[in-house]
């Protein structure tokens, strides 16, 4: 696609941020909450995409950064709390149920 669908559209700033050692309110880092408050202030629009399909798009420690990560194809494991399992929406690898899932979410999130 050579040409922008409104000519002189320019692409929206991106900037990632690192969760490691952060405070996540609600999922969303606080950093991120600000902008978007500030947004807000100024009297323009905010819009968030979440793709979640699990309770936890990612199981992450927020005192060390472990992920938790498919063995199979490297993506990251999604946590499905109904199902006790974690489980790869990329190639479909599920892990084996969680007994301890309540300590598991506890410490990890």
């Amino acid at each position: 696609m050579s040409e922008r669908a409104v000519p002189g559209a320019v692409l929206p700033k991106i900037t990632l941020l690192p969760v490691k050692n952060v405070g996540l309110v609600d999922g969303l880092h606080v950093m991120a909450l600000a902008a978007m408050h500030a947004a807000l202030d100024r009297g323009e629009q905010v819009l968030i995409f979440l793709n979640r399909r699990g309770f936890s798009p990612v199981l992450q420690c927020g005192e060390c950064g472990w992920m938790a990560c498919c063995t199979h194809c490297s993506a990251r494991l999604v946590l499905h709390l109904k199902e006790r399992r974690l489980r790869c929406h990329h190639c479909g690898y599920m892990s084996r149920r969680l007994r301890r899932l309540a300590q598991i979410v506890a410490i990890m999130i």
